[in-house]
């Protein structure tokens, strides 16, 4: 499967809205194909001419190593020589900064990759990923537990009835998520929510976020947060 002109705008398009919603600095999102050749690019008003070349840069380096560019960022200070040979054989194309994420295909076949560059590093990685929430919300009726994708899908399953009565509203709530591969599953206050294995997933890599919507006066508060990873 080869990513299409469609799908790439798709994901440039997400990541500026993304961007807007974030009220973050003017972005640059620059989409390739899996061979590292440019399919969909865009440079918002005032965004630094320079950027494009960021941008492009973390996206053919995700490619260039098969692995997300917050990874390569994370090992380029523990191997500086290799990184000055890395940055010597790609002609200086390669940006080992995070905000280049692969993107692969219902088969786990990578089929390109999406840089941003604009605002910080890790607000740049916001855009990129854009990627499925587990819902919290402190009304009834709106679906905690649920899993939710900004990049285009939206909706991708909502919880079990008694995940929505197991809310308490305006107490402290127990949330859990346990992600294995493309398979995810929420419990609200113990009772289970979704059960869901995603038949296309769109990222490989990325970070941990609690996200507070833009869009209005909101107020959250978090406590007693545990992150294991599962072996």
């Amino acid at each position: 499967m080869s990513l299409t002109l469609a799908q790439a705008s798709t994901i440039v398009d997400v990541a500026l809205k993304t961007g807007r919603e974030h009220k973050f600095m003017p972005l640059t999102v620059a989409v390739l194909d899996a061979g590292g050749h440019l399919v969909a690019f865009k440079r918002e008003d005032k965004s630094g001419i320079l950027r494009f070349d960021i941008a492009f840069g973390k996206a053919w380096g995700a490619l260039g190593m098969g692995l997300g560019s917050r990874t390569l960022a994370g090992r380029a200070p523990k191997q500086p020589a290799f990184f000055t040979a890395l940055a010597s054989v790609s002609g200086g194309r390669m940006v080992p900064g995070p905000a280049g994420v692969l993107i692969r295909d219902q088969d786990g076949d990578v089929v390109g990759a999406v840089g941003i560059s604009g605002d910080t590093a890790d607000n740049d990685e916001i855009c990129a990923i854009a990627g499925v929430q587990a819902e919290v919300d402190p009304r009834p009726g709106m679906h905690t537990g649920g899993l939710y994708e900004s990049a285009g899908r939206e909706w991708l399953v909502k919880p079990a009835p008694a995940a929505e009565k197991a809310l308490k509203i305006g107490g402290w709530n127990d949330m859990r998520v346990r992600v294995e591969g493309p398979h995810v599953r929420t419990w609200v206050n113990g009772v289970p929510a979704v059960d869901y294995v995603d038949p296309s997933p769109k990222y490989e890599d990325g970070v941990i976020a609690l996200q507070l919507h833009a869009g209005g006066e909101g107020r959250m508060r978090f406590k007693d947060i545990v992150i294991r990873e599962i072996k």
